[in-house]
Formats: structure tokens, sequence, C-alpha cells
């Protein structure tokens, strides 16, 4: 029977296999952004009775996903240790056949140790890098349950359970580098007992432990979120502690602003009707197309819908402007359309298409079809797309995309991409009906916005950096174009230069679908401090590691790879310590002592040196899938085994370190760079891309460069036989990747026929249907202060479309960004607040859901605190319906005072003498002699007298200093006789203080206004009533004001018309007070004018 095992394991009888007892194990981790390195050391309990003196005996290490093994050691096998070393495919003298025995894991590196003791103390070390779990904000690192657990063997002296042993038997430590100025929560899946956070050694950076005195039973996992998402540009830079001069950069781009959608663009959609469209093809493709009409652009967008088979129809005339209208007007044709227009004539179709296109503008044509043409061939229709795109100008760029459906032969895809290639836009291949949506969706919001091209990488090497011996390489090379979307652009670059300083930012430059000024982004560089921790450099294997498949997939088409190019795959391979087509894993052996009953070292050998055994096994190159594997008849290739002899200081882990070496027959070479010719021989060139070597090439007699080590081949005994058999199972990596690796699911039926019920302006309204998918939430006009019941439903929509559509980005970013504008705008010029209502519609659907897991809370908070973690501001959702925001409250309250300010100096002016007696209209100032009285102050209401005790006059008496309080009063007769000037009675305008009864019309009128600003419920009807009550008031107000100004004038007229000598007028109090309150009274005219004309517009 066939088992999995993992660890040491050895042959215990024929065919019958045993693990070797793990005693402990002690874990380094290391993760940077979305990669770790995981360093591991294992120490194995010596084997008991009835285990045999020497047995076959494997290391076997399943490998993780998306892993590589970069570094492995084991010691202790009767005075000798093991290493891994990277060497070339054509070093030795032959290649042996995988050793691996049934029960080991398809994917695994295995080591053959051959015949062990293994009544013995065991030591392995093992290094392997691997690419961590992303999405959104949470990144996840995961160690695999097997390097921490542990067989019991019969007769093993901790054949207890594992349970009860005292002493700690896993050590994990983990270090996070994430970028900076990121807050990170990092916590323990199944761990969180034994896992403690050790204090942050600097920004961005996290320290966990975890010890335990019980071996694994699962896989111990850590999350770590992080305040931003994954879906920002972030860079690392990493300098080498064994070569400081060697810097290794990582970028993660992702073209966030490239979602910025085109101020003018038309839209052509075109959809095969030909008969094998039949059935769900045509079902989705009608769908689709009428979800993607809702998200068209709201302002500048034109369209048209073509359809076609044997013939080609159109619903429009020409293009038309996106209204209501014609909106609904497309909808309802396309709706009806049908798999029924026969054969697949695209080239007579395109042939009328592109013609009709608004040559002022950008167009962007989508295609969609499941079949090649059958009216031209596919050349041709490339040609006329190529014809047709080569012909826009700068201004109106032609821009095409396909989608292909099921294309049943490669010729038939290739004609899909072919027609994309020619005409600057994206091709997208779905095998089957349920895809077509979510890819077109992707096509559509590529062709809403921008494409940067011409994309180049400013890594901070100086332009003349060149001339100083400067070696600089960067993958991708050239950098591809970037479309919007959740796609980030990962690039590397390896630099050595003596006088390199890391920079503060990398900058990314393009152009904008390749035309006009390079626009740049700046993002950030993060420094790795912390080296030492490991000591394996990760960005420099990481940037190596996709160096090496760049320069593998740049030589696929061309049917294979120079013998440059290998060189320098050789080079960084060695260096960097990967297997690739042109290298793999080979056992180095280095015996402590002597071993017994191994012969005596030789005399003439020097004292201190020790001696090595090199196996070479077939191995399958690390990118397999994509590469051809050896031939089968490459192994068991019957050759004497080899010995080598190093320094007794050496070092056999990566570094600067050499080893003298002795001949041997057959001799491990390197492979010099050269280029062969037909006939096999070759001349030296220098590689194409500049990589200098730390030693000269060697030559069939140089020694060989293995982990920064020389070694020499000599002979020795074949046994043991030692095979490192290492088949990572992965594929290429690849330059774009996605940002969420959530695979997308097909879009929910409510959210379609959700955002099909959208307003051509990007809001929506209440409706039967809309409530029947959102749901009963009908808006409390008496508890919320929206000037627009819209931005209600709206809000709620945006948060249903939120939650149903979290898997499909790119319709997210097609409909939400619209509408959040409309709320915005329309939010903005009444002085709500659209945040805060998503915040109560969030709650609104939270608070109804019958399952809490049916409908996810969508965060929408703008000014959330920068820790960003799962304790959010709960109390935001949580808040009542009739809670006003911060905002709002601020904008009453200023509203409130702005209006309530000049209605009290509006009163204060109207309560004018003799109410009042310091607040006259005009004051009348006498200064002769014997005068008893020096003012005569006259108001509204009466005139008082300063300096005067008693007069005797004829008509009314004066209430102390001022007159009987009355309305269209007129001077007493005998005021100005008895101080001596009755020459002064005429200077009164009667019949204009009339007209100031205006005052307190006025203060009747903006009375109501103070309050209106207080009344939580308004409508747009009622706002535009309160302007019209405020500019009233302002108009009456006006007009007294100008009374007043008349009196003092006529006043002033008449005064020195009878020139009384020692008499003057003067303007009182009232004048200056309402001229204040009329200013504020027109100023808020303004403001609400303003404030209701915007958002007059916006709607």
């Amino acid at each position: 029977m066939s088992r999995s095992f993992h660890g040491i394991v050895y042959e215990a009888s024929a065919g019958e296999f045993a693990p070797v007892t793990l005693r402990s194990v002690t874990i380094q981790i290391s993760a940077i952004d979305t990669s770790a390195v995981i360093s591991f050391k294992q120490i194995f309990a010596p084997a008991l009775d009835p285990a045999p003196p020497l047995a076959q005996s494997y290391y076997v290490f399943p490998l993780p996903p998306r892993s590589n093994v970069c570094k492995f050691k084991i010691s202790g096998l009767d005075g000798r240790s093991v290493t891994a070393v990277v060497m070339e495919l054509n070093q030795g003298h032959a290649l042996h056949s995988d050793t691996r025995a049934p029960f080991f894991v398809e994917n695994a590196f295995v080591v053959s140790l051959g015949k062990t003791n293994i009544a013995q103390t065991l030591e392995v070390e093992l290094t392997y890098v691997c690419e961590l779990d992303t999405e959104e904000n949470e990144t996840r690192i995961e160690v695999p349950a097997y390097i921490g657990s542990t067989y019991l063997t019969q007769g093993d002296s901790s054949s207890a359970s594992p349970g009860t042993l005292g002493s700690p038997r896993v050590h994990i430590l983990t270090r996070i580098q994430m970028a900076t100025k990121r807050s990170l929560r990092v916590y323990s899946v199944n761990h969180a007992s034994d896992t403690t956070l050790l204090p942050s050694p600097g920004d961005g950076q996290a320290i966990v432990k975890y010890t335990s005195t019980t071996f694994m039973e699962n896989n111990f996992a850590l999350v770590i979120q992080t305040s931003a998402p994954n879906d920002t540009s972030r860079c690392f830079a990493e300098r080498r502690l064994d070569d400081p001069h060697s810097v290794a950069m990582h970028l993660t781009f992702v073209p966030q602003f490239l979602s910025e959608t085109r101020q003018s663009q038309e839209y052509i959609f075109i959809i095969d009707r030909s008969g094998s469209m039949t059935g769900s093809r045509i079902l989705q493709a009608r769908n689709t197309l009428n979800m993607l009409l809702h998200a068209l652009p709201l302002e500048d967008t034109t369209f048209n819908v073509f359809s076609f088979g044997s013939t080609c129809h159109s619903i429009f005339s020409h293009s038309f402007p996106r209204t209501e209208k014609t909106l609904q007007s497309a909808v309802q044709q396309v709706g009806s359309m049908n798999a029924d227009l026969g054969g697949t004539s695209m080239y007579g179709a395109l042939s009328n298409i592109l013609p009709s296109r608004n040559f002022n503008v950008p167009t962007s044509i989508f295609l969609l079809t499941d079949g090649g043409p059958t009216d031209n061939t596919a050349e041709a229709i490339i040609d006329l797309v190529s014809n047709a795109v080569s012909q826009s100008t700068l201004i109106a760029l032609l821009r095409v995309f396909t989608l292909g459906i099921e294309c049943s032969s490669p010729k038939m895809e290739e004609t899909c991409r072919g027609i994309a290639r020619a005409g600057r836009g994206e091709c997208a291949m779905v095998t089957n009906a349920s895809s077509i949506m979510g890819e077109f969706g992707r096509l559509f919001h590529i062709g809403r916005t921008f494409v940067l091209r011409n994309v180049t990488i400013d890594w901070g090497l100086p332009h003349d950096a060149g001339l100083h011996g400067a070696i600089f390489q960067q993958v991708p090379n050239p950098v591809p174009d970037l479309y919007p979307g959740r796609t980030a652009l990962i690039a590397c670059a390896l630099i050595r230069y003596h006088d390199f300083v890391i920079p503060d930012y990398v900058i990314v430059k393009g152009q904008k679908d390749g035309l006009g000024d390079f626009v740049e982004y700046k993002v950030p560089v993060t420094e790795i401090q912390w080296l030492d921790w490991i000591r394996f450099p990760l960005l420099h294997n990481t940037a190596a590691r996709r160096i090496i498949a760049d320069k593998e997939r740049d030589a696929e088409p061309q049917g294979g790879i120079s013998d440059t190019h290998r060189d320098a795959v050789v080079q960084l391979a060695q260096q960097h310590q990967l297997v690739t087509r042109f290298t793999r894993f080979a056992p180095v052996e280095t015996f402590e002592k002597p071993p017994s009953p191994s012969p005596p070292l030789k005399k003439s050998r020097p004292s201190g040196k020790y001696r090595h055994n090199f196996r070479l096994s077939s191995v399958t190159p690390l990118f397999s899938s994509r590469r051809n594997p050896l031939p089968s008849n490459q192994s068991s290739i019957s050759s004497p085994p080899f010995m080598t002899q190093i320094d007794s200081g050496a070092s056999l882990t990566p570094g600067p370190h050499n080893i003298s070496v002795t001949s041997a027959s057959p001799v491990i070479t390197q492979r010099p760079t050269a280029v062969r010719d037909r006939a096999g021989q070759g001349s030296q060139v220098s590689p194409a891309t500049p990589m200098q070597r730390d030693a000269p090439l060697a030559s069939s007699s140089s020694p060989v460069r293995a982990m920064g080590t020389t070694v020499t081949a000599a002979p020795s005994d074949p046994d043991p036989h030692m095979v490192i058999s290492y088949d990572p199972a992965h594929t290429a990596p690849t330059d774009l990747v996605p940002v969420d690796n959530t695979p997308s699911s097909p879009i929910d039926a409510d959210a379609q026929r959700l955002i099909q019920l959208r307003s051509a302006d990007g809001s929506w309204g209440l409706s039967p249907q809309f409530t029947q998918i959102v749901g009963q939430h009908p808006f409390d006009s008496n508890n919320n202060s929206l000037l627009d019941e819209r931005l209600w439903w709206t809000a709620l929509a945006i948060t249903y479309l939120r939650t149903r559509l979290r898997d499909q980005p790119n319709y997210l970013q097609l409909f939400v960004p619209d509408s959040m504008k409309f709320g915005h705008r329309i939010a903005a010029a009444s002085g709500d607040d659209f945040d805060e209502i998503l915040r109560l519609a969030n709650a609104t659907l939270n608070r109804s859901a019958p399952d809490s897991s049916a409908l996810a809370i969508v965060s929408v908070a703008k000014d959330e605190d920068e820790d960003g973690m799962a304790e959010s501001k709960e109390s935001d959702l949580e808040r009542p319906s009739s809670t006003l925001s911060r905002r709002k409250l601020v904008l009453h309250a200023c509203a409130f005072i702005s209006l309530i300010i000049p209605f009290i100096l509006l009163l204060i002016a109207s309560l004018s003498s003799s109410i009042l007696k310091d607040v006259p209209i005009f004051v009348v100032k006498i200064d002769c002699q014997g005068s008893k009285a020096k003012e005569f102050h006259f108001g509204l209401w009466g005139v008082c007298v300063e300096g005067l005790s008693k007069v005797p006059f004829i008509g009314n008496k004066l209430n102390g200093s001022c007159s009987v309080t009355h309305t269209f009063y007129s001077i007493p007769s005998g005021l100005f006789k008895a101080v001596g000037h009755p020459e002064l009675s005429g200077i009164m305008p009667h019949r204009l203080m009339k007209v100031l009864i205006l005052h307190p019309i006025a203060v009747a009128l903006a009375y109501p206004t103070i309050y209106v600003p207080l009344i939580i419920t308004r409508t747009k009807r009622r706002a535009v009533l309160y302007l019209l009550l405020v500019i009233l008031t302002t108009v009456v107000s006006s007009i007294a004001f100008a009374a007043d100004v008349a009196v003092v004038i006529v006043a002033r007229n008449r005064t020195n018309a009878v020139q009384s000598g020692g008499v003057t007028v003067h303007v009182g109090n009232a004048v200056w007070i309402m001229f204040s309150a009329v200013l504020m009274y027109w100023w808020s005219v303004i403001l609400i004018t303003l404030a209701l004309y915007r958002a007059h517009r916006t709607d």
C-alpha cells in the first residue's frame, strides 16, 4: 500500500517505508508585501530498533502552492552534511533517473540520502520562497502543518502523546514588512492562544512569535490586515548584506487613475446574430448589452447598436446622444433581438459600420461574435480595421474591442485577436455563455477610459550610470500597456552600482492612449532594513526569477534560447539558487570527520581539507508547465561519481566563498559564453544584457561556480547514490496580475434588474420594481433633511449594488461612480452630506436583512481613521436616521445666524425714535446761544429732544423728553419757536415720512425667514418659495432704507434753504443699521440663488 510521507523516511524492510520522528522545529518567516521567505530547521530523533543500521533514506518536502525551494542542508549523517547546490544541466558526467519512491507526493522536493545510519540525530535546514494569498486589505501567511508535525515510531523514547511533552517543540518567529504609512493588525486564525505580537520595530512592520509544546496538527496561519487595500501602488527596495552595491526593487503599480471616464466619446456595439448565436448566447448577449447601455457615461456620449448576420441592421440611422428617450428605445430594441440573421457576414458589416462613425470624437467599437467570417478572409477583415484605425485622428481615436464566444477553432480565435490588435483594443475569449457578462463588462470598462501606453519606469538610477559600470536589468522590458480595472503591473529591477542611492519614489511615466505629453505617477519606496533576519535576499530572488522567466518566454516564439541568453539565465540561477530549464539542484557532501569505514584521506592532500561527493539527478525545469522536460533516455548513464575537496572554513550557503579545485575525470565545467554554429564550433561573445560575472568565464578546465563557490571534481566510489528530485509545478510569473484573485461569479439577477431601473442622470427613483428588489425602506420626510428624495433611493441602490456586485469589480466601476457623482452634486447643492446618507442606507439595509450573511455591509466612510480595521466605526452605521451630520448642522447653523442677524438689525431700525431715543433717522443740532435744546432726534414714531425741560406745545405733549408715539406724526408747532428758530418748522417731509411704514412691513416679512433653516423637512418647491420670501424681504427692506436716506436728504436741503445759523442735520443710527441689514440680506439672496441654480443645473 502506498502512503504519503514528509520529513525523513527510510526503508524499514523490502518495499516498506517508515518515517523518522521529529523532535523539534524552528521556523523563521520574513514576509514582504505579498511574498515571503520561510526558513526552518528540523531536528529528528534517532530511530531505534528494529530499524536497520543502514537504510535507504529520503527527505521529502511537499511543496506548498506557488513556492520554490532555494536552500537545503542536512547534517548529522555520520559526520557528513549534504547541501543542495544549483548547477548547470551539462555539468557532470551523468544525469541520474528520478528515484522517488511510489509514496512520494506528486509535487515535492525530494533528496535521496542513500544508505544512511538513522540511529542518530539528524538536522535539516530548508528555505523556500512563496507567494502569499491576498484579498482586499488582507494578506495571509500559511505554514503547512507537516513542517511541524511528527510521527511516533514504535520503541521511540518519545512515544508518549505529544501533548504531554514538556519542552517546546515548535518555535515560529515571523517578521512582516508592508508599505510604510500603513497600520497593521496581525492575528492568528487557529493558534491565537500561543501567538504573541511583539513590539513593532518600525512603520509598517510587525513581529509575531509562536511557541508550543505540542506539534502542529493544523496549518499555522497569520492574517495581516492593513489600513490601505492591496490595490494600491507600492514599491520595496532591498540591498544585499554581502554585496552593498547590489539593490533589488519590486514595484506593484495599480493604474487606478485610468478609471477616469473620457469626457466625450462615441460607443458602437456590434452583436453577432447569426444562427450559431442561438440559445443562451444571444440571451446573455442581450442582457449584457442592456446593462452596458445603462452604464454609458452621462454626458457628451453618443451611441448606436448594430447587429449582423447575412445582413446588417442598426437601431438608429446614426449615433444619437444618450438621453432617457434614446436609452429606453435602445433597450427595447435590443431586448427583441434573436439569432435569426443567417450567416456571419462580418466583413460586410464592418464595411458599413466603420465609415458611419463620428470622425470628430473618439470612438470605441465593441464586437461580440462566436464564429469566423463567411464572406471574406480573416486577413481582409483585419486589414479593413487596420486601415480605419490608421485614418483616425489624434482627437478622434478609433479603438476596436472583440469578445469571442466559444470559438471552435484556433483560426476563429486568432481572427478575434487580430481584429483587436489592429483596432488598438483588447480581446477577450469566453468558453461558455455565462462568462459573457463579466468579460464584456471588463472590455467596456477599458473602452470607456484611457490606456497608458509607452510606459517607462524611472528607478532612480542616474542617466550616466552606464558610463560608470552600472549593471541594470528590468522585467518586464518593455513595459506593457496598462489598462484600467483591478489589474496590477508587477515590475522588478536588479541594479548593481557603487554609488546607487535608493530613491524615495519610483516614477512611472506614460502617455494616455500613447498621445500627448507624458504623465508621471510617483510610487513611494519602502526600504527593507532587516535583511539580517534570515540573511536571504528575497527581493533579489524574486527579481531574478522573473528576469529568467522573461528571457525564457521571449525565446519560445523563436524556437529556442540563444547561448547568450542561456548563459545569462545560468548566471542568475546559480547566483540566486533557482531551478530553471538549464539548472538543477545537485547534492554536495561535506565530511566533518573521517567516516567509517571510509578509506583514509590521501597523504598528498593538505590537512584541514574535506571531501565532497556529488550526485546529479534529472530534474524538471522550474517552469515545467511551459517547457519540455528532459528526455527520459538521458537517465541512468553509468559513470563514476565525483569527489571534491574544499577549504575547512568554506561555507556552502550563498555567498562569495571560493573553493580550490583539483582535476577530475570526467570534468564538471561551466558553459563558456559562446554562440554555437551548425558545426558545433563556438566563439566567445559578451552577453546581450550586461551581466558582469564575479570571475572570468571558465574553460573546460576552469573552476565551476555554484552558489558563489568554486568546485572541482575528483573521482570517488559510487556509493552512496545521492539524488535530488525537484519538480516544482509552476508556470512563469506574469507581469500583469489581478489585484483581487477572487473568481468572478455570475451577476445577480436582481442586480441586473436594479441597474436597468437607473435613470439617464445616474439616479434611482421610487417604483414598485425598486421596492420589490431593494425592499420597503420609505423616505422619512419628517426625520431626514434631503432637498431631493432621489438621494435616498440612489443611496439605497448604490449600497445594494456594492453588496451584490462585490465579485464583479468592473461592473461596480461602471455604475457606482456616476451615481456617486450625482449624489454628491445634488447633496452639495442642498447642504446635505451624501456620505452620511450612504451610511444611513447601509444601516437601514443591514437592519432589514433577514440573514446577516445575505447582505454584506460595505463601508462608504471616507473619513475612516488610519487603522481602517475590523473595529471601524460601527457607531456611524448604527446612527438613527433623524441624526444630522456634523457638516449639515454647521450649514444650518450658519444659515440661521446669517438670517437672524439682519432680522434683529431690521427690528431695531424699525423701533427708532420715539420708542428707542438713540436710534433716530436724522438729528437736528442747534448750537446758537440761548437755546434751551441742543438736539432733536426724529424717528419713525416721533421726536425726542435733548436739553429742553418743559416747553408749552400746541397739540402734542412731550412724554418726558420725547413726543407721544404715533405713526405719521407731525412736528409740534411750538417746538422750534421755543428754541428761537420757528423757520425750522417746515423741514419735516410729511409725505415722505409715510413711506417709512415699510419698516414694520419688512420686519413682518423677515420674521418667517429665520425659522426656515431650522426646519428639517424641505423640498425643492419649498426651497424656491423660501428664496422668493427672502427676496421679497430684501426688496422691501431696500425700499425702506432708500426712504430713510431720502428723508435725511430732504431735511438737510430744507434746513440749508432757510439759512438758519448754527443749525445742522446729521444721519441717524437707524439709517446705518438699515444699511447693514440690507447688505446682509442681499448677500443671502445671492448665496441661496447660486445654490439652487447649481442644484437645477445638476438635475
